[in-house]
């Protein structure tokens, strides 16, 4: 990597040239070094901004007081998507119906239980992701589907139903109705975590 012009001129005015050249080898090491040590500064830089997705405060989820079928949140939460930190507000009323995910969401199967993943985007908008059915009643083992991209989960909705028919539907049937609900609030995991440690334990 040859020098800079300025600091070229410089060691041109060293009378002896075999100094120059052990001048020269030595800021064009120094140069090296320098780019090197500014590339991996500028990485680690990168990475600290960038940061996890993740939920930082506890929301508070919970069934609505009068409209069983959907859900709300106590208290407002900050999260954080690509580096960037967001607010969601407390949401008195989520209104699951409402959701995208509502288009092409199936009824709940027959004695199995099911996990809704709630996430919001950069925007506030909010979402949810169900889970596989899991075969048995028991809502505590129903696996947790991982958030999607450039969202960030912060409550779970655990159903399971026990009725003899597929007739629970997120969002338009009561959480009320034969079968268990739960709902935990998400803090601290970051996207790509639910499918294994936390699984278990929500």
């Amino acid at each position: 990597m040859a020098v800079s012009p300025t600091t070229q001129f410089k060691i041109n005015q060293v009378k002896n040239k075999p100094l120059r050249r052990v001048l020269k080898v030595i800021l064009n090491t120094l140069d090296t070094m320098h780019d090197a040590n500014k590339a991996a500064y500028d990485a680690f830089t990168t990475a600290v901004t960038v940061g996890p997705t993740s939920v930082t405060d506890h929301c508070g989820l919970a069934i609505h007081g009068s409209n069983k079928e959907n859900a709300l949140t106590a208290r407002g939460f900050t999260y954080d998507i690509a580096g960037t930190a967001y607010y969601l507000a407390a949401q008195t009323e989520i209104d699951l119906s409402a959701c995208a995910a509502t288009a092409t969401d199936t009824a709940l199967g027959t004695q199995t239980s099911r996990a809704y993943l709630l996430h919001v985007d950069s925007t506030g908008t909010v979402d949810f992701t169900p889970g596989d059915d899991l075969a048995g009643t028991a809502a505590a083992s129903a696996v947790v589907p991982d958030w999607p991209a450039n969202k960030v989960g912060f409550g779970v909705i655990k159903r399971s139903n026990e009725s003899t028919a597929n007739d629970f539907t997120l969002g338009t049937t009561s959480m009320l109705t034969s079968g268990t609900t739960t709902f935990t609030s998400l803090t601290g995991i970051e996207a790509g975590a639910l499918a294994d440690t936390f699984t278990s334990s929500l």
